[in-house]
């Protein structure tokens, strides 16, 4: 990265969203999110991004806003940035941002339209061209068959045990 675009996203103003979808007795999805927040704080700091906003939500981003999802912070975090809050997201991975078709073209429309101007994920690089944006998608989608097929799995399993009389 040059100065010159060090210069510019130091500039923007980022929100760093942080998402786990369950809880457990166990605390393994609390712990998740802690180390989300702690790598992306990490990131920020080395390469002094101005993080104005943390957002830590415990939903699903398997089902959209329009089929029903319960992502209230996520939502209202897009509708920042369509008046202009914030320039840009901080997260620790794509799929923490979405697991379904609706949000994912949300997103990708944001920064077609230059709502969002720029994604930063420790996990993973971004440019915001279209090589990047081919690439989202593509970890959009990955995201999204991932979450089908764990789910798909889980029925079976279900299924199975009920059939072998397991409770």
């Amino acid at each position: 990265m040059d100065n010159d675009e060090l210069s510019r996203i130091r500039s923007y103003r980022y929100v760093l969203y942080a998402r786990k979808s369950t809880s457990d007795e166990h605390g393994e999805q609390f712990r998740s999110l802690k180390d989300q927040v702690k790598l992306c704080e990490e990131m920020a700091a080395r390469l002094g991004l101005n993080v104005v906003k943390k957002i830590e939500e415990d939903e699903s981003a398997k089902i959209s806003q329009y089929s029903g999802g319960r992502r209230h912070k996520f939502y209202k975090m897009i509708e920042d940035i369509e008046n202009g809050k914030y320039d840009g997201i901080l997260s620790y991975h794509p799929d923490r941002l979405s697991r379904n078709t609706f949000d994912s073209g949300k997103l990708v429309d944001m920064l077609d339209t230059g709502k969002i101007i720029d994604l930063k994920f420790p996990t993973t690089e971004f440019r915001n061209n279209a090589s990047g944006k081919l690439m989202l998608n593509l970890m959009f989608a990955m995201a999204k068959e991932y979450s089908e097929k764990l789910s798909e799995n889980v029925n079976r399993g279900m299924h199975g045990n009920f059939e072998d009389g397991k409770a």
